[in-house]
């Protein structure tokens, strides 16, 4: 199974572990993500439209050291799933879908008519960071979230409406993986509360495999980051959550 994230580096922290993961569950998978780092979904329309190369093209988790365009790397496979998702830091926001959502959407299903397309649910900032809210409010006013809880809601509004408008094939839950993992586990954030650790990109790679397998995770992958007992309960975990 071939995917191509658009994304960010919240797509590379989705990718790092998935591919291991899947082989041990008998899922041959192949992550590429396009990475700029930060991207909405505005950069990436306007870099459709200049088609821009300023794409360095991740492989399960690592840099093929390549720097591509969105339309060169539509046309480089034969994709199973094409996954979209927003920044970050405005990925709460619903002013910030429109209208770049709908044309980076229509522009992946005329390229590649016969990929699902898959939505990335990015996660809310950490709760047990603070800081973080303060910040990003500093260099953007319409962030106006104070917690992961507030954020979170934004998240799902958002995520709300584009599947009421638009037909999206898989929602990977990231999100939901990472809010409600954060009442099970001590922390799956990394020192600023921004991207994940280790354990968080773990948890979302496990969702990702289970939700292309439509399955439970029956085989438990070790990674050297990770003791055997704490990736056992992260698969029993993911294996739980609805």
């Amino acid at each position: 199974m071939k995917l191509l994230l658009i994304s960010n580096s919240f797509g590379v922290n989705l990718q790092i572990y998935a591919r291991d993961i899947a082989k041990l569950n008998g899922l041959d998978l192949d992550i590429y993500t396009l990475f700029i780092g930060g991207c909405p979904l505005r950069s990436h329309d306007a870099n459709i439209k200049e088609n821009k190369k300023d794409y360095e093209l991740f492989n399960n988790g690592a840099s093929t050291g390549r720097f591509v365009s969105i339309n060169e790397a539509l046309l480089m496979d034969n994709w199973d799933y094409v996954s979209l998702q927003q920044a970050s830091h405005v990925s709460g926001i619903v002013d910030s879908y429109y209208p770049y959502f709908n044309n980076v959407y229509t522009y992946v299903r005329e390229k590649c008519p016969k990929a699902k397309i898959m939505w990335h649910q990015t996660w809310a900032y950490s709760g047990k960071n603070p800081y973080k809210y303060g910040e990003v409010k500093q260099w953007l006013p319409s962030f106006n979230f104070k917690n992961d809880i507030e954020m979170k809601k934004g998240i799902d509004e958002c995520l709300s409406k584009i599947q009421k408008e638009y037909k999206i094939d898989l929602i990977v839950n990231s999100g939901d993986v990472v809010f409600e993992g954060m009442k099970v586990f001590d922390d799956l954030y990394d020192s600023e509360g921004f991207h994940l650790n280790e354990l968080g990109c773990y948890l979302i790679g496990t969702n990702l495999v289970k939700l292309l397998l439509n399955k439970k995770i029956s085989n438990i992958l070790v990674p050297k980051e990770l003791d055997k007992k704490m990736c056992e309960k992260a698969v029993d975990f993911v294996n739980n959550l609805r």
